[in-house]
């Protein structure tokens, strides 16, 4: 567990390193509106989230960095317009990250302890927050993508905003985020399937590259579970 540890810390280092140097991701502008796409606003609107108000995943997750992989075992607790809880525990059961946000306001309940925040903080919570919340929805124009898919993008301010793609009939395949121009995370959704007590197929696999902080996550989910999530779970259980 300690050497572990001490790899996920020398990963972060490096991200830290390359996002200081000024390595961010490549340039992105801004998808042109579709003029001619009626309906499709709509259709992309009913698909971009297939996830219940309230729920929790069971995930197996490997994280890849500078040309190694590590194996987590991921657990994500989500109450929307509360927050969410994103918990990893490494191979021999022992907790190495748990990721709280509560009320707009996030902290880092365990992480390794010499591991710079701003990884975390900016970078895995911005993730989990852009696969499974994609916040207000009014702000959003089609536009046209190669062959005869759609995305749906999304302004979230002056200098930011998401783009979802899907092919011409059929659930989101890609997502992008960029920020004042440049892209910082990417994702594709691929093997939908069914999962008991919800009606909606989930993408079972995802790939997010975060080319802010220089890594890639590899998510399959194992389970999801719906139904009321207690509160509780939102706040710091580093006395647990």
């Amino acid at each position: 567990m300690r050497k572990i540890l001490f790899l996920i810390l020398c990963i972060f280092s490096y991200a830290v390193a390359g996002t200081v140097t000024g390595c961010t991701g490549t340039k992105y502008p801004a998808p042109v509106p579709a003029h001619y796409a009626e309906g499709q606003r709509e259709r992309m609107l009913e698909l971009i989230d297939p996830y219940p108000g309230e729920f929790r995943l069971s995930q197996h997750i490997i994280m890849k960095a500078s040309d190694k992989e590590y194996d987590f075992l991921g657990y994500l607790v989500v109450k929307r317009k509360k927050g969410f809880r994103a918990l990893a525990f490494g191979e021999m059961g022992g907790r190495v990250f748990d990721l709280i946000e509560r009320d707009g306001k996030r902290e880092i309940a365990a992480k390794p302890g010499a591991m710079p925040s701003n990884p975390l903080l900016d970078g895995v919570m911005e993730d989990v927050s852009h696969l499974y919340d994609n916040g207000e929805l009014e702000d959003a124009y089609p536009s046209m993508k190669e062959g005869s898919a759609f995305s749906l993008v999304m302004r979230k301010g002056v200098n930011r905003f998401s783009e979802y793609v899907f092919p011409d009939n059929g659930d989101r395949m890609a997502s992008m985020e960029v920020v004042d121009g440049r892209l910082v995370r990417s994702a594709n959704y691929s093997d939908y399937k069914s999962y008991s007590g919800w009606e909606r197929p989930l993408p079972s696999r995802i790939i997010l590259i975060n080319h802010r902080w220089h890594y890639e996550l590899r998510i399959e989910l194992l389970k999801m579970d719906t139904g009321p999530v207690d509160e509780e779970m939102f706040f710091d259980s580093k006395n647990e």
